[in-house]
């Protein structure tokens, strides 16, 4: 064989190689949109590049594949269902008080799965990994339940919202508050303001 031959099969082995390396690549960067969602692209803005974030997710990952993550029993979903229902019932009464006590919720649940709740920026770490959907919910609602006396009325209801999509995300199904409300009610009011974001109609049950 001559030595321009083995050169163009070299060449081609490099190119064949290249190209698969891009296509993994790819394949990874777009699972980690759809399993992260807003965090790949913050993270990806914060850092100045998706292979930034990239390398920093995958960390992220080693560090909460240490943790002991793990389901929930159905009593235990129904307990903190029923702990959610009264929260969100209080909000119309007491919302301040009605959103610490859903970050309460919240956390208790991080907890009983096994989520370093303790500490914010590892719970952050951990919910980036396991629930990343949930995390801009959760670094929000952290937020506003860190200024409480500060915050608006509106604020704290995109709270109360904040936090409870982070309980569906954690209980594994959706947690709307297991009372149907009475036409008025704040109820209402939270379920058509977390309809109007979604750009869904609230379900009657």
């Amino acid at each position: 064989m001559s030595t321009a031959a083995i050169i163009g099969i070299v060449i081609a082995i490099i190119v064949v190689v290249a190209a698969a390396a891009v296509i993994v690549q790819e394949v990874r960067r777009a699972r980690l949109r759809r399993q992260l969602g807003p965090e790949y692209t913050r993270l990806a803005k914060e850092l100045g590049s998706n292979r930034k974030a990239e390398i920093e997710l995958v960390a992220r990952r080693r560090r909460a594949a240490k943790l002991d993550i793990r389901p929930l029993t159905e009593e235990q979903q129904s307990a903190f269902t029923n702990d959610w229902t009264a929260v969100q019932e209080r909000f119309v009464d007491a919302p301040a008080e009605s959103v610490q006590d859903a970050r309460a919720v919240v956390e208790q649940a991080m907890r009983e799965r096994g989520y370093p709740s303790a500490d914010p920026e590892e719970a952050v770490v951990a919910l980036s990994v396991h629930n990343g959907r949930q995390l801009s919910h959760y670094r929000r609602s952290l937020d506003i339940s860190g200024r409480i006396e500060a915050a608006s009325t509106e604020e704290l209801r995109e709270a109360i919202l904040g936090f409870r999509e982070v309980l569906s995300g954690l209980l594994g199904s959706r947690v709307d508050g297991a009372r149907r409300p009475q036409p008025g009610s704040e109820q209402t009011q939270l379920d058509r303001t977390s309809a109007s974001a979604s750009g869904s109609a609230p379900q009657e049950r």
